[in-house]
């Protein structure tokens, strides 16, 4: 049964090979390592282990195929690809000088980008430089040689196996939510996300405060592409919450998990009474 490899009981070996051909620029398959499923008998979203055997042996990339998508899933398309890069991004890992930069210049791109392939669905450039952050934000490129997190990301799977949002959508209003209940770990991380990715001026004596106003211009950000902001406007309910948890408890090795912050069952409870509000 195909499901054994997303439970760990069985172990992917040997595979066809992979090509794809990109019709949306988000989730990054067409360079990654790894893949998510919903078991609808469960509402179980989960990903197997990650392997070189399931990455694509080769993937066509040509932007004016993502002209005639939704706005809607465009935007979705744009705030995964610049979540992967903060799953890595965020890290404990020191002495990561280059892919820090790496990170930063894509998430850059990404932010300069989105609103205008949303703008003008025919403007190759924008298309195109989407195309090409989603393929370096997944492949691992910019995750090479640091611990990665991935806490937002298992949390946003509840909200898809619960309310069937898009992935995007879930994790638009999970990754702010995370970022301010993680903050303190690591100010200084935070305040130069601030600055380097959103603009945002460098208070020296109260780092707390750039990093804060980082985290307000992400959540900005996803509100201009569209995005939601409150587990209401993706269909949930806050006395879901606790449910989502006790899901979560059903995977194996559910808790903890994240590379960042340890998220235990009380943290990811508290995590999702934020986007609650």
């Amino acid at each position: 049964d195909f499901w054994d490899f997303f439970t760990g009981k069985a172990k992917i070996e040997h595979t066809l090979p992979v090509g794809t051909v990109l019709t949306i620029s988000a989730a990054g398959s067409e360079g990654s390592d790894s893949c998510v499923i919903t078991q609808e008998d469960g509402n179980l979203k989960w990903g197997c282990p990650k392997t070189d055997l399931i990455r694509p042996k080769f993937s066509v990339l040509d932007p004016t195929y993502t002209y005639s998508l939704p706005d809607y899933q465009l935007a979705c398309g744009a705030v995964d690809m610049l979540a992967h890069l903060c799953e890595r991004y965020f890290t404990n890992t020191p002495d990561v000088a280059l892919t820090d930069r790496l990170c930063e210049a894509v998430m850059k791109t990404i932010v300069d980008a989105a609103p205008k392939a949303l703008a003008d669905h025919s403007d190759y450039a924008s298309h195109a430089d989407l195309m090409w952050a989603g393929m370096l934000a997944h492949n691992n490129s910019c995750g090479i040689g640091r611990d990665q997190d991935w806490a937002s990301h298992q949390i946003e799977h509840e909200l898809s196996a619960f309310y069937d949002c898009a992935h995007g959508a879930g994790l638009a209003v999970v990754m702010p939510a995370w970022m301010e209940y993680v903050c303190g770990h690591d100010v200084m991380r935070f305040a130069r996300f601030a600055v380097n990715v959103f603009g945002c001026e460098m208070d020296f004596a109260h780092p707390e405060r750039t990093a804060q106003a980082g985290i307000r211009r992400l959540r900005d950000f996803f509100r201009t592409l569209g995005m939601p902001a409150t587990l209401e406007e993706v269909g949930g309910r806050a006395e879901d919450i606790s449910a989502m948890v006790a899901h979560r408890c059903e995977k194996p090795n559910g808790f903890p998990f994240g590379g960042f912050v340890k998220i235990q069952e009380a943290d990811m409870e508290a995590i999702l009474r934020r986007c609650a509000n």
